[in-house]
């Protein structure tokens, strides 16, 4: 038996994405994004649904100039709420949602 709903696609997304770096903070920023994904079909019969899944990510930054080059330092962490969960690949097949993770950038423009 075949389903109706195609596997794959995410019936509801929300991204939210907040920026922050006032110049008060002098080469400092932050930023923080939330993501949710509404449930959704797992099997091309449309019996099995991946349950809804929601990801906080949170990051700072530091920039500087010296003389004329620019640097940078980032440390992003995603999944901070370590939520746990399925998502789709590709390939249809469903695998666990990445648990928290961190990331350090270190950027120079010379």
């Amino acid at each position: 038996m075949t389903g109706t709903v195609p596997i794959g696609p995410v019936p509801g997304t929300i991204n939210l994405n907040w920026d922050y770096a006032p110049r008060a903070w002098r080469g400092w920023g932050t930023s923080m994004q939330w993501t949710w994904l509404s449930a959704r079909v797992e099997t091309s019969d449309d019996r099995y649904r991946l349950p809804p899944l929601g990801a906080l990510n949170f990051g700072v930054r530091y920039l500087l100039k010296l003389a004329t080059h620019q640097f940078s330092a980032r440390l992003d962490i995603g999944n901070v709420t370590n939520a746990t969960g399925l998502t789709l690949s590709s390939q249809y097949l469903a695998t666990p949602q990445l648990g928290r993770n961190y990331t350090l950038t270190l950027a120079a423009d010379l």
